[in-house]
């Protein structure tokens, strides 16, 4: 069930990617808002450049979900090490989108998507790493 469930936040972290992360509100050369207001969005891929490593770190941190999930499905994983590790990438990777999420302005749609996804994937390696515990000392 757990690994089940580290497939869909994984999935549901890629398809963030495709929505807004966030937006900003448009202002005229004076610096007043218009009236209606006008945003612009901020697309996880929408400044990419193939030489900027910030922009691979980001795209690191929303893929990798979906190859430990890969990985763990055909293999039988219950080594502690691992877990820490997926630990470790969540916070590292929740630090980037929320960064991401949250540089040019109000976080939206695919950002509050994105940070759900990693939280529960978070949550859900700190409980295998949980059972992996468990599992050895009984």
């Amino acid at each position: 069930m757990i690994l089940k469930l580290k497939g869909v936040a994984s999935i549901l972290l890629i398809l963030s990617m495709t929505l807004p992360l966030s937006r900003c509100n448009q202002t005229d050369s004076s610096g007043k808002q218009f009236d209606p207001p006008r945003y612009t969005y901020q697309y996880a891929l929408s400044d990419f450049k193939i030489n900027d490593i910030g922009n691979w770190l980001l795209v690191i941190a929303f893929i990798w979900p979906l190859g430990s999930f890969l990985y763990q499905r055909t293999k039988n994983i219950s080594r502690k090490w691992f877990f820490v590790l997926e630990i470790i990438l969540c916070v590292g990777s929740g630090y980037f989108i929320y960064y991401a999420a949250t540089l040019f302005g109000q976080i939206w749609i695919g950002g509050w998507i994105a940070l759900f996804s990693i939280t529960t994937y978070f949550i859900l390696s700190i409980i295998s790493f949980w059972a992996s515990l468990t599992r050895r000392s009984s």
